[in-house]
């Protein structure tokens, strides 16, 4: 069973890489080269979005056979960062935006429980209030995501 769900994964996988990539050579949407850069021909910018299907593809199967992986309200804040980064793939959406929607999502996650509550002896603070709370959990979130920009 595990080889015929990773064998059905990878083909899932490469075809929706390979129909978005078309897309975006289509439309001529090519990776800037730039200090950032590590391409040295052109390149697309569609490897998160065929990541991004892939996973939902493959826990929409799970989740209407009514086995549960992982919390799937996880993907309303997935997916709204996954249209803020396609949105910002196209169009190259400004800074602000991305900021401020980053910061919606982090809510979000910190509404559904996920939340750094406890530093467990970090800097002497054990529990923390929850204001404070939730400002360390959006500001964990933004460097995470900041960190995850800076190394595509």
């Amino acid at each position: 069973m595990e080889i015929s769900l990773l064998a059905v994964t990878v083909l899932i996988s490469t075809f929706l890489h390979y129909g978005v990539q078309k897309v975006f050579i289509y439309y001529k949407r090519f990776d800037d080269f730039n200090h950032r850069s590590s391409h040295k021909t052109l390149a697309t910018r569609t490897g998160g979005i065929g990541i991004f299907l892939t996973v939902l593809v493959i826990s929409l199967f799970y989740y209407f056979q009514g086995i549960e992986l992982f919390d799937y309200s996880l993907f309303i804040p997935l997916g709204i960062m996954f249209v803020i980064g396609v949105y910002d793939d196209l169009y190259n959406a400004d800074f602000k935006l991305k900021f401020l929607l980053q910061i919606i999502v982090a809510k979000i996650l910190i509404d559904q429980g996920y939340v750094i509550s406890n530093y467990h002896g970090l800097f002497g603070f054990y529990e923390v209030p929850w204001l404070l709370a939730q400002l360390s959990t959006i500001f964990v979130f933004l460097l995470f995501v900041f960190f995850c920009i800076i190394h595509t």
